[in-house]
């Protein structure tokens, strides 16, 4: 009798350690990812389509239909002297000559309440004042920017990725000079090719 409980409690424990680990497989999927090659090096995005489906429908559309190939890495932000500001990068519709590219898609619902911040090294969708005018325009966190998160007094900007490979790279345009008295870089900081990858 002994035996015969001491195997149900064998069974049950592998049992027990088979199903968790089917949960945590489940919990961590082989999602998309997005490749940035730029004439500064490689920038590797890992998309979160459980939290933010709509905006990585949409950002892999423009991937895919080579939107944001040949453009550019058009402003870059700091925070002043007493701290005020946001620290990103931007990027997603403005060509080498500086000129805007006409989106190909409708402007998307805002996705910013996904619980998802802000923080350094994600990936947000950049926006006109109203919350749902997204389009192709997307911007890196170099630093921790919740303020730009949804809260009580503004809808936020929506994180729908992370960089997972390549925030040296981010850094390195993020440290370029800026022309003076504007957020754009003096040197020309271009998308060469962006492209889906497993």
């Amino acid at each position: 009798m002994k035996q015969l409980s001491l195997l149900f409690m064998v069974l049950l424990v592998l049992g027990l350690s088979f199903s968790c680990s089917k949960k945590e497989e489940g919990e961590m999927p082989d999602t998309d990812r997005v490749l940035l090659q730029t004439n500064m090096g490689d920038i590797l995005i890992q998309l979160n389509e459980e939290k933010a489906p709509i905006s990585v429908e949409n950002f892999k559309a423009y991937v895919k239909a080579g939107f944001y190939d040949g453009t550019i890495f058009h402003r870059i932000t700091r925070p002043d002297e007493h701290g005020n500001g946001i620290a990103i990068i931007q990027a997603g519709g403005i060509d080498e000559s500086f000129q805007p590219k006409a989106a190909i898609r409708n402007p998307i619902p805002n996705e910013a309440a996904n619980g998802l911040s802000n923080v350094r090294g994600t990936i947000a969708y950049g926006r006109r004042q109203a919350p749902n005018s997204a389009t192709s325009h997307f911007y890196i966190n170099v630093t921790d920017n919740t303020g730009l998160d949804h809260n009580e007094d503004s809808f936020g900007y929506a994180v729908f990725g992370r960089v997972t490979e390549g925030m040296e790279v981010v850094d390195k345009i993020d440290a370029l000079s800026t022309r003076p008295g504007t957020e754009i870089p003096e040197r020309t900081v271009k998308i060469k090719k962006a492209k889906m990858v497993k």
